[in-house]
């Protein structure tokens, strides 16, 4: 669905944010970080007939958001954002 592709195109535009900003802002990068984790939490709620990640995939993601954001680098960042553009 539309709402669905918006989520998944803002949790990518936010974690280009808080990549932009890794290591530089702190501040700027944990709003980006927060931002693209609620956004990204936002796809579980998909119809299920329409939706493009299974629950399993979707719980995959958000695994990848680690407990505490300060544990985060950029290559888990980059690994968000492929497995959502391998969807949407």
């Amino acid at each position: 669905t539309e709402w669905e592709e918006i989520s998944a195109y803002q949790t990518v535009d936010y974690i280009d944010g808080a990549i932009a900003n890794f290591g530089t802002d702190d501040a700027v990068f944990l709003h980006a970080l927060a931002e693209a984790y609620a956004f990204a939490w936002n796809l579980r709620y998909a119809p299920t007939e329409t939706r493009r990640m299974t629950p399993t995939e979707h719980a995959a993601l958000m695994a990848q958001f680690k407990t505490n954001f300060w544990d985060m680098t950029i290559s888990d960042l980059n690994g968000i954002k492929t497995s959502i553009e391998s969807k949407y």
